[in-house]
């Protein structure tokens, strides 16, 4: 089988561009490692290439140029991309584009995954008032794909479905589709994503605390954290009160891929609980990096607590300052308000 592809598989002139652009070999073959995908690098890289090159409208003929593909290495691909993406939180708009074509391709070799998604495409698009959405035979077709691969239990539509009721805020229906599809599949990434949002429904509900904290934790046992640090930070906030060290435990893994909601809600829980200042000005003034007005107020607060007079009329520096934003300035107000007496003390020291 491995000569066989060989036959197929070149080393083609690389242009600079996507030199510069693609990601080295050791990023990508750790991620096929981690996406544990039938294709090797080499097999992968020109077609890659390929579709860099390759406009949304030029047809060609994947599977005579490459007869080793099937329609699920294209969507493999697609996730490599992905997965970048999440992992970088950042992505090059022709990184993204290939992201796109690898989907059109996939839904041209007949992968009912990618007619799915697409499919959805056209329906939210339509919703949102899109122009590129706006044609009503494409709406139609969009909606009998959907129905049709509904009607022959495909997992990810049914999923899909929840999706699209539980964005409209329609929990109960979202609900009803989600356990459906965890009756199809029930140990899978997408498996994860379902758990998480079942969760959120949950939590809505009178005494749905027990029932939440079950979905996120099969949520996070079968999540990677870059794809569930929204349901980390959910479940950290059910045992802020209760279980305090679960929850420092579950912010700080939120915290080592930058979610920006831990900062603030770890220096408090190392202020307000457990009484380690330093550790809280420390979180603190990583949120302060990126400007999330709470660590600011936490950490002017930590630096009066340990008498740090100079960090204090730093941070109170910066606060006035932000103070001359319209949309920060009521909440400034209040807070200058609520610390009067420190702040004058702070004045004469």
């Amino acid at each position: 089988m491995q000569r066989f592809i060989s036959r197929f598989v070149t080393t083609p002139r690389i242009p600079k561009k996507f030199q510069e652009i693609f990601p080295k070999k050791r990023t990508i073959n750790k991620i096929l490692f981690q996406l544990d995908t039938r294709l090797t690098y080499r097999e992968m890289f020109p077609i890659f290439l390929q579709v860099s090159q390759t406009t949304n409208e030029e047809n060609v003929p994947w599977k005579k140029k490459y007869p080793y593909i099937k329609s699920s290495d294209i969507m493999q691909m697609r996730n490599v991309l992905i997965t970048l993406r999440r992992q970088n939180k950042f992505v090059h708009k022709d990184l993204l584009a290939m992201e796109d074509k690898l989907l059109n391709i996939a839904a041209e070799l007949c992968n009912n995954d990618a007619i799915s998604i697409l499919s959805f495409n056209v329906v939210h698009g339509h919703k949102r008032g899109s122009v590129e959405y706006n044609y009503q035979n494409d709406v139609e077709t969009a909606n009998r794909f959907i129905k049709n691969l509904y009607a022959r239990n495909h997992h990810l539509t049914v999923k899909l479905i929840g999706d699209m009721f539980f964005e409209n805020k329609a929990y109960d229906k979202a609900q009803k589709y989600y356990k459906e599809f965890l009756n199809l599949e029930n140990s899978t990434k997408l498996t994860g994503e379902v758990y998480g949002k079942l969760g959120e429904i949950q939590i809505k509900h009178v005494n749905g605390f027990l029932k939440a904290e079950k979905s996120w934790l099969k949520c996070i046992e079968l999540l990677e954290i870059e794809r569930s640090s929204r349901w980390y930070f959910l479940l950290a906030k059910l045992y802020l009160s209760s279980e305090p060290m679960k929850a420092r435990a579950l912010l700080e893994n939120c915290a080592s891929i930058g979610f920006k909601e831990s900062f603030k809600t770890l220096g408090f829980l190392e202020l307000n609980y457990f009484h380690n200042h330093e550790r809280a000005k420390e979180w603190f003034k990583i949120g302060m990096e990126i400007m999330d007005l709470e660590c600011f107020f936490g950490f002017l607060d930590c630096c009066l607590k340990v008498k740090d007079i100079r960090g204090a009329r730093d941070c109170l520096e910066s606060v006035k300052k932000l103070g001359n934003n319209d949309n920060k300035k009521p909440m400034i107000d209040a807070f200058l308000e609520s610390r009067r007496d420190s702040i004058k003390l702070l004045d004469k020291a």
